[in-house]
């Protein structure tokens, strides 16, 4: 067995220690008070949708008490203004915090649209330097060197110009090497 020095007994508590893991519990109506809530609030941080059933269920959440308030912002990403009022509102901080992630993919969502411009832009630009040299009858390993660009995307290039003969669309083009 293992050996324990007596002096640090006498500062050990001796009771048992029972953890909780808010992912197994099934019944939250088992807890009497808000701790029940405050464990059902961090099981379902992650689901848009249990979260509205809770909210929409527990009157309980517009005005928690301080200690729960707490507890659910240290273990979640929920912030929890005070109102002096209201108190600890529960449904208004879930929704601040649906706001907050509705903002930051909206503005992922345009530095990606603006990414995938630039990319578009780039490539019709390289596309048009690419029909100029196609129409002096410059070859594709040519105009490659000349561009700086891969052969091989300047010999699709030069494939999809000849199918769009000979008005060469540079969006049609596009389109035909996103295929």
């Amino acid at each position: 067995m293992f050996h324990t020095n007596s002096t640090i007994l006498k500062y050990v508590a001796d009771y048992k220690l029972n953890l909780i893991s808010p992912a197994d519990i099934t019944d939250f109506e088992k807890f009497r008070t808000s701790v029940g809530l405050v464990l059902e609030v961090i099981k379902h941080q992650d689901s848009e949708q249990e979260m509205e059933q809770i909210l929409t269920r527990e009157a309980a959440l517009h005005n928690i008490e301080y200690a729960a308030a707490k507890v659910i912002e240290g273990f979640t990403d929920i912030k929890i203004d005070h109102d002096e009022k209201e108190g600890f509102n529960m449904c208004k901080a879930w929704t601040d915090h649906y706001q907050s992630g509705v903002r930051e993919g909206l503005e992922r969502g345009r530095e990606l649209w603006l990414e995938q411009g630039r990319e578009q832009g780039e490539l019709q630009a390289i596309i048009k330097s690419s029909i100029r040299k196609f129409c002096k009858n410059i070859s594709a390993n040519e105009a490659a060197d000349m561009l700086e660009e891969n052969a091989e995307l300047i010999e699709r290039i030069y494939d999809a110009a000849r199918m769009c003969a000979p008005d060469y669309d540079v969006d049609k083009i596009y389109a035909i090497l996103q295929q």
